[in-house]
């Protein structure tokens, strides 16, 4: 008799990706077996495993025997036993749980859906909506399958003629692998638009911390640190699988908006599962240029019910270049320790165009510009030879000396070549580049002027003879 309470219990337990809740007693030999939350578009099949017996005997008006007969499978004879004496099938030990006996084991879970799978079902449906229901459904012990779930074992009996079935996922909502935050670009500059996409799979039901039912999810909430090196944040799409949402969303002070997730007959919106995709656009401000590091993270959490959520973070980069100026020594390449004030440099993109740093005002962020090389901003090493163009995303630059400092010459070279790849840089974000200065007179070079002058003065000499020689002879004939 415990072995046969055993197998009843089993029966009605939640069994892999379904919740199970008992109604009320009715009468009859056939019952339902209703679906709740189904995905729209999916097929559930209905297997019966054993037939349901209500014995004759009735106490009160409700029948006080149920006995589960039929033929066991042999793939399933680990988990079903006939007893003999009373003629009816008992769950085995290995078909318990061994932490909650009322609860079918997951060797037991695997091998039922095994065997259902390759049997012809009892009945098929197509779900048009949130709610599936088998009717005319003689008791039995059966296994509900889903195209989109594990499935699930339960029974229909005269004590439970009307057995109700909550499909959820089988695991929580959260990010999966390949899902979460992402940006458009890894590295910005200061003023550039960045955009956000963030993808996670959704729920219709969670079973919170201690709950001990699964609890249906109304809503979703959104939460983001927008933090201050952001602004102008713009919410510009949010879609539930295929369909996009119309809805006006929009970030709070907090940081949080809303996505309800039933109507108001508290019934589902969406189907189980479907992947939820949000968009927003920001603005990078000045305060990127804060972070020394130049690493700039920022973080969503997605909580069903506002319960606790999944995170997910993102992190773009800003770069900036440096300028070290010092004396070179001759024949001392390694001596860097003078440092030079006062020399001048303008930086120049691989477009050609030169940078300009406009501070923020009352209307407009602060933003780095690219413009003509007489528009552009000209930066003097300090009185430690430091000077540097920040806000710089990832890309070909090249530093360009205009004037040296005092007492020094420009190099030979007044262009060095800077390449700002934070990601294969392994993130790094700041450049430095090292640049000598030497004094000395300025010679002149091959193709300069030379001794051209000397040659010039000698030849103007001896033009000059030749006219005075020319003009006295002549003078001397006339006299």
């Amino acid at each position: 008799m415990k072995k046969m309470k055993t197998l009843a219990s089993l029966a009605l337990a939640i069994v892999l990706a379904f919740a199970l809740t008992i109604p009320v007693f009715a009468d009859g030999n056939t019952g339902t077996i209703t679906i709740n939350s189904a995905s729209k578009g999916e097929t559930y099949k209905l297997v019966k495993l054993f037939d349901a017996k209500v014995s004759t005997a009735v106490t009160g008006g409700v029948a006080n025997g149920i006995t589960y007969t039929g033929n066991i499978p042999t793939e399933l004879s680990a988990y079903f036993t006939l007893n003999t004496t009373t003629a009816s099938i008992e769950a085995t030990a290995d078909a318990q749980d061994p932490n909650d006996h009322s609860q079918l084991s997951g060797k037991a879970q695997s091998a039922i859906k095994e065997w259902a799978e390759k049997q012809e079902p009892a009945q098929e449906l197509t779900a048009t909506g949130n709610v599936v229901t088998f009717t005319n459904v003689p008791y039995g012990y059966y296994v509900v399958l889903s195209s989109v779930n594990n499935g699930a074992a339960i029974a229909v009996t005269s004590t439970q003629p009307n057995a109700v079935i909550t499909e959820k996922n089988a695991e929580e909502p959260k990010f999966e692998d390949g899902q979460g935050k992402k940006t458009d670009k890894e590295t910005v500059a200061i003023g550039e638009v960045v955009t956000y996409t963030v993808t996670y799979t959704t729920a219709n039901y969670i079973k919170p911390q201690g709950a001990t039912e699964p609890q249906k999810v109304t809503k979703y909430v959104v939460t983001d640190t927008l933090p201050d090196f952001l602004s102008n944040v713009r919410i510009t799409e949010v879609k539930v699988g295929n369909t996009e949402l119309t809805a006006s969303f929009t970030f709070d002070e907090d940081g949080k908006f809303e996505i309800p997730w039933v109507d108001n007959s508290g019934n589902s919106l969406y189907d189980n599962g479907l992947v939820l995709s949000i968009e927003y656009s920001a603005v990078v401000t000045a305060k990127a240029l804060d972070d020394v590091d130049g690493a700039l993270p920022n973080t969503i959490t997605i909580a069903p019910n506002n319960e606790s959520g999944s995170t997910s973070t993102e992190i773009i980069y800003t770069s900036k270049i440096n300028v070290v100026k010092y004396a070179g020594v001759q024949d001392q390449p390694d001596n860097k320790e003078t440092k030079l004030e006062g020399a001048k440099f303008q930086l120049k993109n691989s477009e050609g165009n030169f940078y300009k740093y406009t501070e923020a005002t009352e209307t407009e962020g602060a933003k780095v510009e690219w413009v003509a090389q007489n528009l552009a901003d000209i930066v003097t090493t300090d009185a430690n030879g430091n000077a540097s163009f920040a806000g710089l995303k990832d890309g070909t630059y090249t530093l360009i000396e205009t004037e040296p400092p005092a007492g020094y010459n420009l190099p030979t070279n007044p262009e060095t070549t800077v390449t700002v790849d934070a990601e294969h840089g392994e993130h790094q974000t700041t450049y430095t580049s090292e640049i000598a200065n030497y004094t000395g007179a300025v010679m002149p070079s091959t193709g300069g002027i030379g001794t051209t002058l000397f040659y010039t003065i000698g030849g103007l000499l001896l033009v000059c003879s030749a006219i005075l020689l020319v003009t006295k002879k002549r003078m001397s004939n006339v006299a």
